[in-house]
């Protein structure tokens, strides 16, 4: 029997879906994420708000806020998927979303209660010197999701390949974020964005002596960031929030608003 590889990344990437009540308002991407002790469900403001992060305005004909969040989760056996609905406000409708304490992103971190039986293994926090001298204008991405709901097999997510468009380390109109260019859709907002190297490739890895480079018989990746949209309806280039921006999110997170974090931009 023909042994079946599927990248870890997959299986930690997850299908969302926004709910008010019983109705499903629109779908997305997400997933889990440790930092410390702490156990979040990361995803993009405006999927978990349903609201537009630049103008505020409901982004669906209901013109209502999502009440729950029902995660698509991967079962450790690989094969099976249990849906799991997670509350995003509390009994008085108030946010139970963290946000980042000083600057606004378009992402959010949702507490959760980690259950290691149903889950499959979440990412955890990384030392940022793992990934960050292979952040260049056009290296190459993988942003990991669910572009119009749609599923691979096994309901896995789908790839889609980007260049990294701006300067990553200089930030964004003064934000935590880089632009990519890539064929992003609606449905990945909310999607891990990393740097993979394929089995057999030449993995770039930090020792005591300087950087060197080292072959892996199994697929290596580093979480570098969130994919939250494109710039507009017209363009490819798209916005990506930093990994070090969604660390200090999940350290530092206050409670959730509806105010939109991105009004600046506007401006």
């Amino acid at each position: 029997m023909t042994e079946v590889l599927i990248a870890d990344d997959s299986l930690r990437t997850l299908f969302i879906e926004m709910l008010w009540k019983d109705t499903v308002l629109a779908s997305g991407t997400g997933f889990y994420y440790d930092c410390g002790d702490r156990h979040f469900l990361i995803t993009a403001w405006h999927n978990l708000s349903g609201r537009h992060s630049q103008t505020g305005e409901y982004l669906c004909s209901h013109s209502v806020e999502p009440t729950v969040v029902r995660v698509h989760n991967r079962h450790l056996d690989e094969t099976l998927v249990q849906v799991r609905d997670l509350p995003v406000v509390d009994d008085e409708g108030r946010p139970l979303w963290l946000e980042h304490p000083r600057l606004g992103l378009d992402v959010a971190a949702l507490p959760y209660d980690f259950d290691e039986v149903a889950l499959y293994t979440p990412w955890k926090m990384e030392d940022p010197a793992l990934y960050r001298n292979r952040l260049w204008v056009t290296e190459e991405v993988a942003i990991v999701g669910y572009p119009y709901g749609l599923k691979g097999g096994a309901d896995l997510p789908l790839w889609v390949r980007g260049t990294i468009a701006s300067d990553p380390h200089i930030p964004y109109r003064g934000m935590p974020l880089f632009l990519v260019d890539s064929r992003t859709r609606k449905g990945q907002s909310g999607s891990p964005v990393l740097l993979f190297y394929r089995p057999g490739t030449q993995v770039p890895e930090h020792a005591p002596d300087g950087w060197g480079y080292r072959f892996h018989r199994t697929p290596v990746s580093r979480l570098v960031g969130v994919y939250s949209g494109r710039v507009s309806g017209e363009s490819d280039l798209g916005y990506v929030w930093t990994i070090e921006a969604v660390n200090e999110l999940c350290r530092e997170g206050v409670c959730g608003t509806y105010d939109p974090p991105l009004a600046s931009m506007l401006s």
